[in-house]
């Protein structure tokens, strides 16, 4: 991906999730940013790149079932908070969203420092 394409989603993500953060605390009383739902979106992306790469059958029927819980409980917790399937659905997509660009800038990094030793 090239990095201007990378830093415009990074861009957008984040101003998506501003604004949407900020509409849901003034209609629903509920915020999507929180730490452990941020972390879950990070783990939950991460369990899903992992699964297709995964060694073995065994071992990418482990982590589709692992990630799929979590992916799950995430939902239903969004759900929970905000009384709505679409919006329960969106705070998850974000959530997803956030995991994605933290792994991007991750990988970033790391093609940073292999580039520049």
């Amino acid at each position: 991906m090239p990095v201007w394409l990378g830093i415009l989603i990074l861009i957008v993500v984040i101003n998506f999730g501003i604004n949407y953060n900020r509409w849901l605390k003034q209609h629903r009383r509920c915020s999507a940013f929180t730490f452990w739902r941020a972390i879950g979106g990070v783990v939950d992306l991460f369990l899903w790149m992992a699964t297709l790469n995964a060694d073995s059958t065994g071992h990418c029927v482990i982590l589709f079932l692992i990630s799929a819980a979590i992916f799950l409980l995430l939902l239903f917790v969004n759900y929970k908070d905000s009384k709505s399937v679409l919006h329960g659905i969106l705070m998850t997509l974000w959530q997803l969203l956030i995991g994605g660009v933290i792994m991007w800038i991750w990988e970033a990094v790391q093609g940073w420092e292999k580039r520049y030793r």
